[in-house]
């Protein structure tokens, strides 16, 4: 994913580059001149701004969403705890059915809750069993009343967790927000291209093209290649032509 990432953002970079290039060329090269690199400082901290705000929005959904995840687990650990405060067949129905209810997040509701696919619509059986069998126990005891009453709100609290745990699984960065990110991005690779050395060299070639033609017979070895200069002297000539293009 990184590398598709990084992929496509050197592509847009270099699209928008040979754009710039090709429309300076039609004419617009001494239009780029008033252009000024000190336009991406507040480029870049809007930009800044907007990917602070997307990444605190994922950072507090998911936060909240290990929170559910911690709070249904807790739930159903407090179920298989007070089961054996009812032995035999009401300790094994509880503990069959929270089985039956993990099975069923893992298998089921985890791929579908990937997809943004999960729904509130079904009640999970598992649960909804394990809650109607919680109140249908009958204590004979103190201590059975307050189990009793800790695996109801048990359940409740597991119901609730798995509620919250659906909502944020469908919860996604606005389209907006991601539409205002890609265009500021745009705008900084445009300001970039637009003033970066090589609109200086397309804006010679219009204005001065001699200039640019011989400096592109020196910097690119034409010189000697066809001439019978010896190399300390074709050396001595490239680095003044850079040294002057700089």
């Amino acid at each position: 994913m990184a590398l598709i990432v990084f992929g496509s953002t050197y592509l847009v970079a270099g699209g928008v580059l040979a754009m710039v290039i090709t429309v300076a060329k039609g004419g617009w090269a001494r239009a780029f001149k008033s252009v000024s690199s000190g336009l991406l400082a507040p480029l870049g901290t809007i930009f800044g701004l907007l990917v602070v705000f997307i990444l605190a929005q994922v950072w507090s959904d998911i936060d909240r969403a290990e929170s559910a995840l911690d709070r249904e687990a807790s739930a159903l650990r407090t179920m298989v705890l007070l089961a054996p405060s009812f032995p035999a067949e009401p300790e094994a129905q509880i503990q069959d059915l929270v089985r039956q209810h993990i099975d069923e997040v893992v298998y089921t509701e985890w791929p579908a809750m990937a997809k943004h696919s999960a729904t509130l619509k079904v009640t999970p059986p598992a649960l909804a069993q394990a809650l109607q069998l919680a109140i249908s126990l009958v204590p004979t005891n103190e201590g059975q009343s307050a189990a009793k009453r800790e695996m109801v709100t048990a359940v409740e609290n597991a119901l609730d967790a798995r509620r919250q745990r659906i909502i944020l699984s469908q919860s996604r960065v606005d389209r907006l927000k991601w539409g205002c990110l890609f265009a500021q991005a745009i705008c900084i690779f445009v300001i970039i291209a637009m003033a970066s050395r090589i609109k200086q060299s397309v804006a010679l070639k219009v204005t001065d093209p001699e200039l640019i033609e011989m400096f592109d017979n020196v910097a690119f070895d034409e010189v000697i290649a066809h001439s019978k200069l010896d190399t300390k002297t074709g050396v001595i000539l490239i680095l003044a032509s850079t040294l002057f293009k700089r």
